[in-house]
C-alpha cells in the first residue's frame, strides 16, 4: 500500500530520514548512533526502540536526583542514615537487613506485571500501541 504516514503530534514518519525523523537528533551530537543500533530498522522497531530509550531516561534521572536529595535529606530508617550519599546503602544494610530482597522483590513484581500486562508475541502484532 502507497498510503501516506499518518501525522502523530506535528510528526510524520519518514523512512529516509534518521530514525524515521523521530525528534531528538539535537546538536551537538546530532544523529548519534555510534553502534548504528537504529540502522536498517523498520517504524515499529525504532518507535518500541525509543519508548525503552524514553522510560531509561526517566529511571536514571529519578535515580541521580534521589541521589542527590539525599546527601541532605534522610527521611527513611529513623534518620539514623548520615554522611555522604555514596555510603547510605552501606548503613541500609545495617539498619534494615532485609531493604534489599524486598526492594528487589517489588521490584521484579512490578516489571513481571508490566511485561505481562505489555508484552505481545512477535508473531501477534498488528499495530504499535505503545507512545501513541
Amino acid at each position: 500500500c502507497a498510503c501516506k504516514p499518518k501525522t502523530v503530534n506535528g510528526w510524520t514518519a519518514d523512512e529516509s530520514e534518521f530514525c524515521w525523523g523521530l525528534p531528538g537528533s539535537v546538536a551537538p551530537l546530532g544523529k548519534f548512533d555510534p553502534l548504528g543500533l537504529s540502522k536498517d530498522l523498520d517504524l515499529t522497531e525504532m518507535k518500541r526502540f525509543r519508548e525503552a530509550e524514553v522510560t531509561h531516561g526517566r529511571v536514571s534521572m529519578l535515580a541521580v536526583l534521589g541521589f542527590l536529595v539525599a546527601e541532605s535529606f534522610h527521611p527513611l530508617f529513623g534518620g539514623e542514615i548520615s554522611g555522604p550519599a555514596i555510603r547510605h546503602l552501606d548503613q541500609v544494610r545495617v539498619v534494615a537487613p532485609a531493604f534489599f530482597e524486598v526492594l528487589g522483590l517489588m521490584i521484579a513484581l512490578v516489571e513481571l506485571w508490566r511485561s505481562l500486562y505489555g508484552w505481545v508475541s512477535p508473531t501477534d502484532i498488528q499495530k504499535y500501541f505503545g507512545g501513541e
